[in-house]
């Protein structure tokens, strides 16, 4: 077959080319890939909707983080101790809807938290957290939400709510608190260290009255002349009656008796902080309370607690090179060089104690 027939017969008719619909073209379009920097325009926000404007769930079951007690079982109680106050526990746990209804309808109301803010301590935990787990073992909780009064002194429940519909109520647990305050007042330990001053006030002018009265009867009745009543006044010490108690001192040597310098309390401050120390209890336990500087170190705190002990005549015989303090939880040693805020000493509670 020739290269002519060939082309001929590979040609299409141009009957079938005119048979075939062919589109139109389409119309040419400018876009903009981009949106320049600086356009000059101002975007418009859009607004959002009613969905957005209602308060989320993490909102409204939000625990009360802003009066609840950041810390341990026992600076909570020593708080509240120091303070005056009731410690209310309440134990939390995440999977009952209870729990969280108690957050929601009690913590969160203002008439519950002016309750709270007055007379009590709110110490709030998670049974599943450290601090709670410790609480549920103790005090053997099983039911939750646990909610309890307890006196911050002797640890004790003074009242627990064992009905959970009383609790997640506010107008019945309202009442409740309001009730358990009426018939439980408690005088502030202030109020309580101020009493315990006067009353010793008291029994020390009793018995200097007492140990007058006797130097005068003795004076009377003695027979040798007055010269010799004063050199036996200046030798000995007379006795008091019977129904006088005789107050020993533990006599400090001028070596331990060092006096130390210590710095004015600041004022209240974003650089201060509330230190508690808490005293041996061969010393009565005695709980003192003063602002330091964050970056204060251990020895100033000690400095500030030798004072003390030497103003009030209290040092058991060692000197303030045997003074240490010490966490109450978990219980370690102070490097007495370190600063508060490096030994993470905000607004906490130490022991103060001597080691030998």
């Amino acid at each position: 077959m020739s290269i002519n027939t060939y082309y001929a017969t590979a040609e299409p008719s141009t009957s079938s080319i005119e048979e075939e619909s062919v589109p139109p073209p389409q119309p040419q379009v400018t876009e903009r890939l981009f949106q320049p920097r600086y356009s000059g325009r101002v975007r418009q926000r859009r607004k959002p909707s009613s969905w957005q404007n209602q308060p989320s769930l993490a909102k409204l079951f939000k625990p009360p983080d802003d009066i609840n007690f950041k810390g341990s079982f026992e600076q909570a109680a020593d708080e509240a101790s120091s303070a005056g106050s009731w410690l209310l526990v309440n134990i939390q746990d995440p999977l009952e809807f209870k729990c969280h209804q108690l957050n929601r309808d009690v913590w969160n109301k203002a008439e519950v938290r002016g309750i709270i803010e007055g007379s009590f301590i709110l110490w709030q935990q998670e049974n599943s957290s450290k601090h709670g787990q410790w609480y549920c073992s103790f005090y053997g909780v099983r039911e939750f939400p646990h909610v309890a009064i307890l006196n911050p002194k002797t640890r004790q429940i003074a009242k627990i709510w064992e009905n959970v519909e009383d609790v997640v109520d506010v107008v019945s647990f309202q009442e409740s608190l309001t009730e358990f305050l009426r018939t439980n007042s408690r005088a502030s330990s202030k109020r309580q260290k101020r009493e315990h001053t006067s009353s010793s006030t008291q029994d020390d002018d009793l018995l200097q009255a007492a140990i007058q009265a006797s130097l005068e009867e003795s004076a009377t009745s003695s027979r040798g002349p007055k010269s010799e009543i004063k050199q036996h006044q200046g030798k000995q010490r007379p006795e008091p009656g019977p129904d006088v108690k005789v107050v020993s001192s533990v006599e400090i040597s001028p070596d331990i008796k060092a006096a130390v310098k210590v710095s004015p309390e600041p004022d209240a401050g974003p650089s201060v902080t509330t230190l508690r120390v808490r005293l041996p209890s061969t010393m009565g336990g005695e709980q003192l309370r003063r602002r330091f500087f964050k970056k204060a170190s251990i020895q100033n705190v000690i400095d500030f607690v030798w004072d003390h002990m030497l103003k009030a005549e209290n040092v058991p015989g060692k000197g303030i090179e045997n003074l240490v303090l010490k966490t109450t939880f978990p219980r370690r040693t102070l490097n007495k060089k370190a600063t508060l805020q490096d030994s993470k000493l905000l607004n906490a509670v130490v022991q103060a104690e001597f080691d030998d």
